[in-house]
């Protein structure tokens, strides 16, 4: 959990605009070549598991429809507040 601290820790000072995020900081600064090359392979394996099922990319829409009823809600929620 220290590790964990010390790394968010690091990415606040680190950083170098407000509008770099965790994921970019931590490929340009914290990783060299051989870590982004294994980023790019879960990423590209994490596309292939999903564009070869269409199970899961029907799931996918039920999933995008059902985030923007949520959050359709909320919205209207807060408007209403």
């Amino acid at each position: 959990m220290r590790n964990f601290k010390k790394l968010r820790q690091d990415y606040r000072d680190g950083r170098f605009s407000a509008q770099e995020g965790f994921i970019e900081w931590f490929l340009k600064r914290k990783r060299g070549f051989w870590g982004k090359l294994f980023f790019v392979f879960c990423l590209f394996l994490l596309w292939l598991m999903i564009m070869t099922h269409l199970g899961i990319i029907i799931f996918g829409f039920y999933a995008v429809i059902v985030l923007a009823i949520v959050v359709l809600v909320y919205d209207y929620r807060q408007t209403k507040k």
